[in-house]
């Protein structure tokens, strides 16, 4: 940890907003020459995971990726570094409020956000993410960017109207390496796509539902999915929800469209990118004559803020910063960038040791996790009489934390009442843990599996078939033995079905499903015999066809008679085994006799004869080459022809 209140001579630290699991998160500022002077945030990791490799490779990754992000609707990354040990990120400072805070605000005066306002921040979500899905780097190949965490907490509103996508903490690029674990589902469940919590692999179709999920939010005013944890994961899996038809009639049909749409259980049926969903909003707004542009964000927080926006005033003034720095973020080249800040800060961990309570305790599920810009949450005490006492931020290096009087900002995450100091977490989303994410998930899979195992649902369709539920269920859980046992009952149904099909007579369409079987599991004992059993049958007719075509090449029947020649039984070996090179050696060697037989005739002029060989040969094996030069000497002239036969006459003389 940065004991003192510089981090080398360019940046000054203020004061510190909170620190997680991994890192400490501080106001600062730039500083540069006569006077000139920028907010920033600055993230940096804690000395005790510092020599955690891989803590420190995720860093770097975190401030590399966010480095690439460069649009007016994402939050930014200016600088990354490493002094004495501390790695560090300086980052947008943002002055305004999360999307959390402006639906809680605004639902306890109008209940939900208006329908053009909804619409034009998922429009600008949309923008940013389209922005980010399709980046690339410099050798334009594309980095297939995606956020994983869309939620209200990690979409902010800037006093100046600007919508900004934060957090990419926990985004995924193909440009590094995933060093998420086999089975942890990153992000949190009730903002998840059905697809990130069932199969772990995501794609951008994925954010393009969280950002429905986010679009029903603001449009309805509560929360899309509700319930207990194995409920929560139940409706995200399986996309169960209110329709917003029934929570807020009488919108204009497109709306709605547009909300199934992003909210489609199957991604194919979804957005296929943000660009188009984007799009169908711009074409709502001109339909209904609609131009709105960033001061329908700016009137909302002002309308909602006013007091807090004044407040924030004051503290940026006591920071030594003026309002017009914390919001002229402009840095050379970079005019679309808007920095800025967040609620009042405290000394975090002093709140905490007095109550006992440790920091990860209290920030599970609330913002401050791998963010690109992380806000300040605690800024309020209450003493014995219920008095609000307004904690001072700590500066790097100073004294303990001194009482102020109170502020008007009253957003903080934590109250700490009399006379133990309990520590309780308002308002933060509810987290769910890894372990309780896959257990349930799991458990629908293997429901949803016999299910299909009820329905002779094999293997097919691939997406709702028992085979695809178990084979998930062990990407999960490895270990899981109600899957083994499954992939065994698939296994054992197709052994069963194969031996019918053989009874049958229907020896082809019994090895079709042996493949399949085999397919589930390659160690089935039951279908491996099974397989022996047709190989050793089929071997033994295939003998007595090659004995029967031995007969047929020693007396000349090559192609005829139909029914008994040496043609017929190597297609029947054919039929047998289409994959054996016994057919296709045999058809070689039929179209050889032909050439010989062909090449006689010429020689002694039997022009008729010659051709007659050439076309049976070549019926057999078209690209046979020694054909195909008799066939062109037998198309020359006659004084030509004749000139050939002699040539061919003497060629084993000279051989």
């Amino acid at each position: 940890m940065n004991t003192t209140n510089e981090i080398g001579s360019k940046y000054t630290l203020l004061d510190l907003i909170g620190t997680g699991g991994m890192a400490e998160v501080y106001r600062a500022k730039l500083v540069g020459q006569r006077g000139f002077e920028k907010p920033l945030v600055i993230k940096q990791l804690l000395t005790e995971v510092a020599g955690d490799t891989e803590i420190v490779a995720n860093f770097i990754d975190e401030a590399r990726l966010a480095a690439l992000l460069q649009h007016e609707n994402i939050a930014c990354v200016y600088d990354f570094g490493e002094l004495d040990g501390h790695y560090f990120i300086a980052m947008e400072y943002l002055f305004g409020k999360n999307l959390h805070t402006v639906m809680a605000k605004a639902k306890s005066t109008s209940g939900s956000l208006e329908v053009s306002l909804a619409l034009y921040v998922a429009s600008k979500i949309c923008a940013g993410m389209d922005y980010a899905h399709n980046l690339t780097d410099m050798q334009q190949k594309p980095l297939n960017i995606i956020h994983r965490d869309l939620t209200p907490h990690n979409v902010f509103f800037t006093y100046e109207g600007k919508v900004k996508i934060i957090d990419f903490g926990v985004a995924k690029a193909e440009l590094f390496d995933n060093r998420t674990r086999a089975g942890v589902v990153k992000g949190k469940v009730t903002y998840m796509s059905p697809e990130q919590l069932v199969e772990g692999g995501v794609d951008r179709r994925s954010d393009i539902f969280s950002i429905g999920i986010l679009l029903y939010e603001m449009l309805s005013g509560t929360r899309m999915y509700q319930g207990d944890t194995a409920a929560l994961i139940r409706k995200c899996i399986n996309v169960e929800y209110l329709p917003l038809e029934d929570i807020v009639p009488g919108l204009d049909p497109t709306v709605y469209a547009i909300l199934h749409r992003a909210l489609a259980k199957d991604k194919a049926k979804r957005y296929q990118s943000c660009g188009e969903m984007q799009d169908d909003i711009s074409e709502y707004f001109i339909r209904q004559g609609l131009r709105p542009d960033d001061k329908i964000v700016k009137n909302l927080l002002q309308e909602l803020f006013n007091a807090d926006y004044e407040a924030e005033i004051q503290r940026f003034s006591s920071g030594g910063i003026t309002l017009e720095q914390a919001i002229d973020n402009s840095l050379p080249g970079d005019d679309d960038k808007t920095v800025l800040v967040s609620n009042p800060s405290t000394n975090v961990n002093s709140i905490l040791r007095k109550s006992g309570v440790f920091m990860n305790t209290v920030f599970v599920g609330a913002a401050l996790t791998a963010s690109v810009i992380l806000v300040a949450y605690l800024n309020m005490a209450l003493d014995n009489t219920g008095n609000k006492e307004v904690v001072s931020p700590k500066q790097p290096g100073s004294a303990p934390l001194s009482l102020l009087s109170p502020g008007p900002e009253k957003t903080s995450l934590v109250q700490v009442p009399p006379p133990q100091f309990p520590v309780q977490v308002v308002e933060v989303q509810k987290e769910i843990k890894d372990e309780d994410i896959l257990s349930r998930a799991v458990e629908i899979l293997l429901a949803k599996a016999t299910e299909a195992l009820g329905e002779n649902r094999l293997t097919l369709p691939v997406d709702e078939s028992a085979y695809t539920y178990y084979k998930k269920v062990q990407e999960l859980d490895p270990g899981n033995r109600e899957a083994s046992n499954g992939l065994h009952s698939i296994a054992l149904r197709y052994k069963a079905i194969a031996e019918k099909k053989l009874t049958e007579g229907n020896v082809d369409a019994a090895k079709e499903i042996i493949v399949k079987g085999l397919g589930v599991l390659p160690t089935s004992a039951g279908l491996l015999d099974l397989k022996r059993s047709i190989d050793e049958k089929e071997q033994k007719a295939i003998d007595v066809l090659l004995k029967k075509a031995g007969i047929a090449f020693a007396e000349q029947r090559f192609t005829s008679p139909e029914n008994d020649c040496a043609y017929r039984y190597y297609k029947e070996i054919e039929r047998i085994r289409p994959e054996s090179p016994i057919a296709s050696e045999g058809y070689m060697k039929i179209a050889d006799n032909y050439a010989r037989l062909g090449d006689e005739a010429l020689q002694n002029m039997n022009l008729k004869k010659a051709e007659m060989y050439v076309v049976s040969g070549l019926a057999v094996a078209p690209q046979h080459q020694g054909l195909l030069e008799l066939q062109a000497d037998l198309k020359k002239s006659g004084p030509a022809i004749f000139i050939k036969g002699l040539e061919r006459s003497f060629r084993p003389l000279f051989e």
